[in-house]
């Protein structure tokens, strides 16, 4: 039976921007309901709508729910999937694991959490919601980071403490 750990709850910061980020979704339906009632060409904010939804939907695939752990197989359960991997080994990540706001990256970054791939020293995927909580696990894919909501407990049952 795996062993299931909860992730950590979003930092006040990113619940207010990602309500920000849905207010602009708001606001871009009503422009272009706007656009259209006036005739007018809805090209900017049926661009914006688009990339607002594009993200949104990418939060939802990638936003992690809970953590399965059975010995060294952790399974990410994301609200697309699940995603395997066998851990190698595991740390507390640097709290710069990210690159910062303007690193290069393939990602949401914020807003509804850490999702997607950052550069630091080398690509990285995450699954992160709390990234002062994040444990860098090495697999065979390469370095995956997740936000338990508890990383000792994490830790230690990798360790198998």
């Amino acid at each position: 039976m795996p062993r299931r750990f909860e992730v950590a709850p979003l930092p006040r910061n990113a619940r207010v921007v990602g309500g920000l980020a849905v207010a602009l979704g708001v606001a871009a339906v009503l422009a272009l309901v706007l656009d259209l009632a006036a005739g007018r060409s809805p090209l900017v904010a049926s661009g914006f709508l688009t990339t607002v939804s594009l993200s949104l939907g990418w939060v939802w695939v990638d936003k992690p729910t809970h953590l399965e752990l059975s010995g060294k197989n952790l399974v990410i359960v994301t609200g697309g999937r699940r995603r395997r991997l066998t851990v190698r080994a595991a740390r507390l990540a640097s709290p710069d694991w990210h690159g910062g706001w303007f690193g290069p990256k393939f990602a949401i970054n914020g807003g509804f959490g850490w999702y997607g791939w950052f550069w630091h020293g080398g690509w990285q995927r995450a699954f992160v919601t709390d990234p002062a909580r994040a444990v860098r696990l090495e697999s065979a894919t390469g370095p995956v980071l997740v936000s338990p909501a508890d990383p000792g407990a994490l830790l230690d049952a990798l360790r198998g403490d």
